[in-house]
């Protein structure tokens, strides 16, 4: 990055310490993705003493959500008797969250996943979903299912609720 202490061509990096005792750092002001990455500190060679390299250093820049949302995976008919399945998303997030589902007692979950997928092509951001799969029953008609979001960076976590419209599935015989 540079010789000297003050980093003239990255004006938000400047190293901090003591030239006498050879104890120093590097400081960034205004982080941000850019400054993700792995560090190491390269003492030149001098006619005192021969090049010094330290141990590497991995800077991870953590980045909240902002937000959480649940949706139905298409078709989206909840029918008793029948699987469903809902999503929850966090968006522009790094690294990915960790999801909690909270159902209705009594409800039968087949499966939970987690997708994490870059927002675009080669970025940092992720685009988390988690998926849970339930059987429906009429008596989760009318009632909550909740997605928590917790991550790292957030003092308290992100909450997404939806209400469960259970449709019946009627079996008609007609007699001649």
């Amino acid at each position: 990055m540079g010789r000297e202490r003050p980093l003239y061509f990255i004006p938000r990096y400047e190293i901090l310490g003591d030239k006498q005792t050879g104890i120093n750092s590097l400081q960034i002001v205004n982080v941000n993705l850019d400054d993700d990455g792995i560090y190491q500190c390269q003492i030149g060679r001098t006619v005192e003493a021969r090049e010094v390299l330290s141990n590497f250093a991995n800077l991870t820049i953590l980045i909240p959500p902002d937000q959480i949302s649940i949706t139905y995976v298409p078709p989206g008919t909840v029918i008793s008797g029948k699987e469903f399945r809902l999503n929850c998303e966090v968006l522009n997030t790094r690294p990915a969250p960790i999801f909690t589902w909270q159902t209705p007692p009594n409800t039968q979950i087949v499966n939970i996943s987690q997708e994490n997928q870059p927002m675009t092509m080669n970025s940092k951001l992720l685009r988390s979903t988690s998926t849970i799969t339930l059987i429906a029953d009429i008596n989760q008609h009318g009632q909550e299912i909740k997605c928590e979001a917790t991550h790292i960076a957030l003092n308290k976590s992100l909450i997404s609720t939806t209400i469960i419209a259970v449709d019946c599935k009627f079996l008609f015989k007609l007699y001649y």
